[in-house]
């Protein structure tokens, strides 16, 4: 579904991605992990469009999306929900709903808005409030309702888990599990608690100084001993 291949990605003159090579399979969900200030972000950035000065080849679906604008991956089937649950806090959740769905005909856009709120009960308790008065959590299931309006068939999420108490992170990653099994999407997100990312990914890409040191399935990479060597290792390793 989603190749990457040697992506470099730039900040003004600063290099800050070194030949990344990642790939997604269909209705998966892969996890990139990493220290802090590793490029992980930039990762999805870069894939996303965000990241004007990058290198390498993109190809979704078959497609060459190595060049595209934000504007255009999204038409091409991908959504990018970014850190801090970045939702309208002056809007209703309804309102917001409707924003993450504003290309639609109307009577699509108020089929998918009661299917979201039907997908995210808590949501539907508060339609008419304000984003503003959510929890942390609330504030991120509406972030990722609202990119779901249109219906991706790949979800870029960027570290969920900011700011929220550790039951509500577990619930988001229930979420997220959720939403792979009952709309097929697939999933490729940044998370820095590796544990609660690796409950529910199927594949992992360790990003240490904007390289991929080691990637491999998910169930070599269960267990604090096995994440420490790999975040120590100084070569790129495929963990079978």
């Amino acid at each position: 579904m989603l190749t990457v291949e040697k992506l470099n990605a730039f900040y003004g003159k600063k290099q800050v991605l070194f030949g990344v090579d990642l790939t997604l399979r269909d209705r998966s969900i892969a996890a990139v992990i990493g220290p802090n200030g590793a490029g992980k972000s930039t990762v999805l950035r870069s894939i996303f469009g965000l990241v004007r000065e990058r290198q390498g080849r993109i190809t979704f679906d078959g497609r060459d999306v190595s060049h595209l604008s934000p504007v255009h991956n999204i038409a091409a089937g991908l959504a990018f929900v970014p850190q801090g649950a970045r939702v309208f806090r002056e809007l209703t959740v309804q309102e917001n709903l409707r924003m993450g769905g504003y290309t639609l005909p109307s009577a699509v856009l108020a089929q998918r808005r009661e299917s979201a709120l039907q997908a995210f009960p808590v949501l539907s308790e508060r339609r008419t409030q304000k984003a503003g008065a959510l929890s942390g959590g609330e504030r991120q299931m509406l972030a990722f309702a609202m990119a779901l309006m249109l219906r991706p068939r790949l979800l870029l999420i960027d570290e969920p888990s900011i700011g929220l108490a550790p039951k509500l992170v577990t619930q988001i990653f229930d979420t997220i599990s959720a939403i792979r099994e009952e709309l097929g999407t697939s999933v490729l997100i940044v998370e820095q608690q590796a544990q609660q990312v690796l409950r529910v990914a199927d594949t992992v890409f360790v990003i240490r100084a904007g390289e991929l040191i080691s990637h491999g399935p998910v169930e070599n990479y269960r267990g604090e001993d096995v994440l420490r060597q790999v975040y120590l290792s100084n070569r790129t390793s495929q963990v079978n």
